[in-house]
């Protein structure tokens, strides 16, 4: 018989105000942190173009001088959360922007996504997107399924430097009005282009980490799921366990953080 572990976390370290980077739903590897090889993350899709797994930035940044001059800048910043990011080239020939998706289970109704993004635009007129696609089983139809949400972000044609953070975009109005608003998808599908021309070869896109947040903060601690607010800001589930289970918490400086494991007896 295996046995049920209960666990208590103490965090010991001050908690001051900060932005949140905890994932309301399993977002398959949310923090492209977790690569199965170096040509895609782990349990998404490349559909085309060239990724790359990069714990820096590199980028150039060019200015013009008040003589007509420029000046070129070599800079190099880490990962934004965590020790890597993925980076979406387009195709070589330029035909195409690299785009990469996947499909995965939805056990929720989510009201906001964020991410943290670096963009660099090959022409002022590229832009990178991100669309959303919930859906519900419905065996009635010939689809086998509901559309609840159909919606597309397209970031806004300039350049980022490392790194920007797309903070609770609402998704609330985007739902259909067909559905009730108590009705939940069981599917949802993420898909990201890196940029919206056929034209340029240039343009690239860095990713570290893309989330649901369950409540529009920009401040302080946001837990995960639709569990009751918790101050410490800590998450784990499942929670009892027998095998494996997953701890999240947030902090918004550096400091000791301890962790004390209980069995259902109380025994440390």
């Amino acid at each position: 018989m295996k046995k049920i572990i209960l666990l208590s976390l103490l965090v010991l370290a001050l908690l001051v105000p900060g932005i949140s980077r905890a994932q309301t739903y399993n977002i398959p590897n949310g923090s492209f942190e977790n690569w199965t090889s170096s040509t895609a993350p782990k349990d998404w899709v490349q559909i085309q173009g060239t990724i790359e797994e990069t714990p820096i930035v590199n980028y150039t940044l060019t200015t013009t001088t008040t003589g007509g001059g420029t000046t070129t800048q070599h800079i190099s910043r880490p990962a934004k959360d965590g020790s890597e990011s993925i980076l979406l080239y387009s195709m070589n020939n330029g035909a195409t922007p690299c785009v990469i998706a996947q499909k995965f289970a939805m056990a929720g109704r989510p009201q906001f996504f964020s991410m943290n993004y670096s963009y660099f635009p090959g022409t002022s007129t590229d832009q990178f997107q991100v669309e959303f696609i919930f859906t519900k089983w419905n065996s009635a139809k010939a689809s086998k399924h509901d559309t609840l949400l159909s919606a597309i972000y397209t970031s806004a044609a300039a350049f980022a430097e490392p790194w920007q953070t797309i903070l609770n975009q609402s998704l609330t109005s985007l739902y259909s009005t067909t559905y009730p608003s108590t009705e939940n998808p069981d599917s949802a599908t993420i898909l990201i282009t890196n940029d919206r021309t056929t034209s340029t070869v240039a343009s690239a896109l860095y990713i570290d980490e893309i989330w649901f947040p369950n409540a529009n903060v920009s401040a302080g601690i946001d837990q995960n799921g639709f569990q009751p607010y918790n101050p410490s800001g800590i998450s784990v589930f499942p929670n009892p366990f027998s095998a494996k289970t997953t701890i999240h918490y947030n902090v918004a400086q550096s400091g000791q953080v301890s962790l004390n494991v209980y069995d259902v007896d109380g025994k440390q």
